[in-house]
């Protein structure tokens, strides 16, 4: 069970940084959650290991809120979510109102 997990987080790590879409990484990023969450609340060392567990995962998908609010901003501001495309998006030209 701990080595299955452990390919499974793997895969799914390799997968999220291997996609070409920014939905699909998030989703597949959020995915790696369910197998370290069992690492950690099976197989953890100490006997709060359920506490840290629960830690992981609130401070963990409470991280990923604003990650999922950029990434929505992005795509309705480009229209495409595909990382192929950001070469081929307007950049914001610097003007004395938006003091970039």
């Amino acid at each position: 069970m701990y080595i299955s997990n452990l390919i499974i987080l793997q895969l799914t790590l390799i997968t999220a940084f291997a996609s070409t879409e920014l939905i699909i990484f998030y989703i597949i990023f959020e995915t790696t959650l369910i197998p370290t969450l069992i690492i950690i609340t099976r197989w953890g060392a100490q006997a709060e290991r359920l506490n840290a567990g629960i830690y992981f995962l609130f401070y963990t998908l409470l991280g990923s809120i604003p990650l999922l609010v950029a990434i929505m901003g992005f795509g309705s501001n480009t229209g495409s979510l595909a990382l192929l495309n950001i070469q081929f998006t307007n950049t914001i030209e610097p003007t004395p109102t938006n003091n970039i």
